[in-house]
């Protein structure tokens, strides 16, 4: 089994798949209210570097896909959408804490991933990170809390309260790295699980009503290639603070697994699997030779193998500094390659 790399579609979050959810018929519920999600971005640390966005609804579950499924050649659009739910969602399937089947079946408005301090696994992996999940519910979940925090009794490493919140701690041994969460239900229909105690502190802080500077705020450049009316989508803004620590860093000197520039500026994501099984990822850079660089190490076919050919990787330059790359996802096989990380 190969390292883990972080060239490609999800090389600007550290999230990481551990299932799908259901589809939820988008002529039964509304589409989540942008200005929700925008309200759930001033709760991130202003030193955030990347965000990552499910917009709903749909349904909690387990996101894994099935041994059949994992081997068939073309992937379905429920599955694909499964996908991607998952990545905003997937530290609510760690097997330690249970949570995901404390609130499975229960409807999604959408889900937020904030995060920040890449690092990388001691072996095999996902890169570690600072950062956390919020979820948010159509419906009161309270209840849904009372008997997670029974349950959790008997698994929980400890409990905690920060900010105010109740907080049950968990670990989890994923590969040779040991994995601490903290999960929190602030509202009666928002729940937290975090990979970072400071950086839950901050956001509960901030949901019961702190003001602080925004994370990634409007008058960054990433802002106007994103679509947050897209059903998934992402951006990172390169925080150069951290590329001596950080192997995705493109700001990184010596075992960069991100795109070698020390001119970048930041990268977004979008994919609407119901009209496309594609994504579209939009680089930015004050390098002249950014196309170049985004063709030659966004989706190497040396290190990312066959599935990198199904990608059919198409480049063109929006305008100067920009440049955005479409890629198919309809097969398992280039499906599997995009959400390594």
């Amino acid at each position: 089994m190969k390292k883990r790399l972080s060239r490609n579609l999800f090389i600007f979050c550290a999230a990481f798949l551990f299932g799908f959810t259901c589809r939820a018929d988008s002529n039964v519920f509304p589409a989540a209210d942008s200005d929700s999600v925008d309200a759930a971005l001033s709760w991130l640390p202003a030193d955030t570097e990347t965000v990552t966005v499910s917009n709903g609804p749909f349904w909690m579950s387990n996101f894994q896909l099935s041994d059949k499924e994992e081997q068939e050649r073309s992937i379905s659009v429920q599955n694909l959408e499964k996908g991607f739910q998952g990545w905003t969602l997937g530290l609510f399937n760690l097997e330690s804490s249970g949570l995901e089947r404390h609130l499975e079946r229960q409807k999604l408005l959408f889900a937020v991933q904030g995060a920040r301090h890449f690092r990388s696994p001691t072996s095999l992996g996902s890169f570690m990170f600072e950062g956390c999940q919020i979820a948010a519910f159509a419906n009161d979940v309270s209840e849904k809390g009372v008997l997670f925090f029974k349950d959790s009794a008997k698994t929980a490493r400890r409990f905690e309260e920060i900010a105010g919140v109740k907080v049950a701690v968990f670990q989890d041994r994923l590969e040779e790295d040991t994995w601490t969460t903290f999960v929190a239900f602030p509202r009666a229909n928002i729940v937290v699980v975090a990979t970072n105690e400071g950086f839950l502190r901050e956001v509960l802080t901030r949901i019961r009503g702190t003001n602080g500077a925004r994370a990634l705020p409007d008058t960054l450049p990433e802002w106007k290639y994103v679509n947050k009316k897209s059903p998934f989508w992402g951006l990172r803004h390169f925080d150069r603070s951290q590329a001596r620590v950080d192997l995705t860093s493109p700001f990184q000197e010596n075992e960069s697994e991100g795109i070698p520039d020390k001119d970048a500026i930041g990268i977004v994501f979008a994919s609407n699997p119901a009209e496309s099984r594609s994504s579209t990822v939009t680089y930015i850079s004050n390098n002249h030779k950014v196309l170049s660089l985004v063709t030659e190490h966004l989706f190497p076919a040396e290190l990312m193998g066959e599935g990198a050919k199904g990608l059919n990787a198409r480049y063109r330059t929006v305008e100067s500094g920009v440049v955005e790359g479409a890629f198919d996802l309809s097969e398992t096989q280039s499906y599997r390659v995009s959400f390594w990380c």
